[in-house]
């Protein structure tokens, strides 16, 4: 029988991989009665990993669409005609209806036949219609859901026998989930899971003793988190994580022991099911994204830096997708190289009845039963859906299935994207901050930015009243040629009275991504001009060359005061004068109304280490107008400086 499950595809097509194919010599061995290029026969292909290989599986690819569907020829048949009695109907015999020694009849070379593959994937890690579970493949953006019943990825184990481990997941429980549910693992040996549907929970095993368990405090149902465990054999520390945080610490003993299976396993690493031959599968309804597995335990700072985005490799070490920087514990300067990460699965190459590792280590993931995606919306980073307040879902691109809209709830290593105009009235601490080209971040009130790590500035950042931006230690500066802050000032606006104050920004101007906190000073920082200040409703200041005029600044009383000895070492400025960041300024007031008048200082931040060079040009003692050397400094930063810890520095 050429076509046993009578699907117009012959078992000699279906029997064998589609790329790869081995034609028939039709020369038989009269031993074995097989084709002498076979061998002693061929290990039938089974494309969806079900009970039937594929010369007797109706559905190959288990995607509801039939292969005599899908075989680009006669999509059923009516009545059974077979002329040469080979076993194939008529309706596939092409021509000639008398060849019952042609094994394959009209398909000779699978990949390049009758056989349609419409998204022409054949070549590229994909497959013909019939054995591709989607037609047409799924976008990068795309990942995989889990129906609870029988949906599941599988793959060959790979953790146990180690010493150490971090394994996490971002995760999108349905409120149907009760009892235990499976997120990834391999059986107890190391899994992160899922009490009652919503309680995360991380097990490890090792030689010779039973699982151990810590949990976490419960998530919320239909809204993503990211469930990571950690556990090395040498501390004998096992840790859970969600979002980042840390919340659970246990010690179960150093031991040289590695981590092991029960004799329950099924030698599988499974994700979405328990990977274990026991009656209850734990199939996990919902969504599951960004599995990633490392033969190391991360520590807090490495793991939170990897937490809302997708990884790469960058120059051997574990990278971000998003801040295109080496992820690093920044309190020990410790990398993770690219060789630690054991098992990489973004869900976003989804072909043939597969996903890809991107580790590099081949260790795909099978589909099985799975016949649906959904859009990838894990907050890789929070991104921005449209104009609005921070604190409204609809601002945020995936606002009813994210937590960013709860100030309460955001983490100080959140990596945000701006592609909108968005608004706030509350302080936010983050890891990473891009605002978009052209798109404004407005903050209210006396408020704070405070980024850690990364700032990417290609629109503006508007700090409205008192508030402030702040780049830590470690925050590092990227701007495009039109990216800038918006600072306001106030002055005194009594005509005899000076201002003395330094600018916290420069002229606006592309930087590139450098360590901006070296010893030396920061070569992303540019100079200010005084023409570039602005008047609190953003009009461009007015000059006048007299003494005072109403609503003007005098530049009569415009000076810098460096190196100097006595009063006839004030330097005059012009509007037009450049000053390096950190050199303060004289200026009086322009005679309007009140006593304050707001100014905004708008350009490029100033950040990282800022040196200005100073002389002491009065030599020895300190004797005011004779051996005093005074300097005028300003504060460079758009937030505020604690002057005795500068003095004291």
């Amino acid at each position: 029988d050429l076509d046993s499950d009578n699907d117009g595809i012959p078992d000699n097509v279906e029997g064998q991989k589609t790329v790869g194919y081995i034609a028939p010599s039709n020369v038989v061995d009269n031993r074995t009665g097989i084709d002498v290029v076979y061998g002693s026969g061929i290990q039938p292909v089974n494309t969806d990993y079900d009970k039937f290989p594929d010369i007797l599986d109706l559905d190959s690819d288990n995607d509801g669409l039939l292969d005599i569907e899908e075989n680009g020829m006669a999509n059923a048949i009516v009545t059974f005609t077979d002329t040469d009695n080979d076993g194939l109907d008529n309706l596939f015999e092409g021509s000639n209806t008398s060849d019952p020694l042609d094994a394959n009849d009209e398909i000779n070379i699978p990949s390049s036949s009758i056989l349609p593959d419409l998204d022409g994937d054949v070549f590229s890690g994909g497959d013909v219609d019939y054995r591709d579970l989607f037609n047409t493949n799924p976008p990068p953006s795309a990942t995989l859901d889990f129906d609870g019943v029988d949906d599941y990825l599988s793959t060959d184990i790979f953790i146990e026998g180690r010493d150490q481990v971090s394994i996490m997941a971002w995760v999108k429980s349905n409120p149907s989930n009760t009892g235990l549910t499976t997120i990834a693992g391999e059986d107890v040996a190391c899994k992160i899971y899922l009490l009652n549907g919503n309680i995360p929970c991380f097990s490890i095993k090792t030689q010779g003793s039973t699982a151990k368990i810590i949990s976490a405090s419960p998530i919320v149902f239909s809204e993503w988190h990211h469930i990571a465990g950690t556990y090395s054999n040498a501390t004998g520390i096992m840790k859970i994580y969600v979002d980042g945080k840390l919340e659970g610490t246990q010690n179960i003993g150093a031991t040289a022991s590695k981590i092991e299976c029960s004799t329950s396993s099924n030698g599988a690493f499974e994700i979405g099911r328990a990977s274990s031959n026991v009656a209850n599968k734990e199939y996990f309804k919902g969504e599951i994204d960004e599995v990633r597995v490392f033969d190391k335990a991360l520590t807090d700072d490495q793991i939170q830096r990897m937490v809302y985005q997708e990884i790469k490799n960058i120059s051997g070490n574990v990278g971000g997708m998003i801040i295109p920087k080496a992820v690093v514990d920044i309190s020990t300067g410790t990398t993770i190289p690219w060789a630690n990460l054991i098992g990489y699965y973004p869900m976003t190459d989804i072909k043939n009845n597969t996903t890809s590792d991107f580790s590099g280590n081949n260790r795909t993931l099978k589909l099985v039963n799975i016949t649906t995606t959904q859009a990838q919306t894990a907050p890789m980073p929070f991104r921005t859906g449209a104009n609005g307040s921070w604190t409204s879902p609809a601002t945020w691109l995936h606002g009813s299935v994210w937590d960013i809209k709860t100030i309460s709830k955001n983490k100080d290593w959140s990596i945000v994207k701006i592609e909108h105009n968005v608004t706030t009235t509350n302080s936010h601490k983050n890891l990473g901050l891009i605002i978009d080209s052209n798109k404004s971040f407005t903050v209210n009130g006396d408020n704070q930015i405070n980024n850690t790590w990364y700032l990417e500035l290609n629109g503006s950042l508007d700090l409205m009243n008192d508030s402030q931006l702040l780049q830590g230690l470690n925050s590092d500066l990227v701007t495009s040629a039109n990216g800038k802050i918006l600072r306001r000032q106030e002055g005194t606006t009594n005509v005899y009275w000076y201002n003395y104050w330094a600018s916290p920004v420069g002229l606006q101007g592309a930087t590139s991504l450098t360590n901006n906190n070296a010893a030396t000073n920061n070569p992303n920082n540019s100079t200010f001009r005084l023409n570039l200040l602005k008047e609190g409703n953003s009009s461009n200041v007015q000059f006048t060359s007299a003494y005072n005029e109403v609503g003007k600044i005098s530049t009569r009383w415009l000076y810098t005061y460096k190196n100097g000895l006595n009063y006839y070492d004030w330097a005059p400025l012009a509007p037009t004068t450049t000053i390096t960041p950190g050199v303060g300024y004289s200026q009086k007031g322009t005679g309007n109304a009140g006593s304050q008048q707001q100014y905004i200082f708008e350009g490029k931040p100033n950040n990282g280490t800022i040196l200005v060079p100073v002389s002491d040009v009065g030599g020895a003692g300190s004797v005011p107008t004779v051996s005093k050397t005074d300097y005028l400094l300003g504060n460079p930063y758009p937030s505020a400086l604690d002057i005795h810890k500068f003095i004291d520095d």
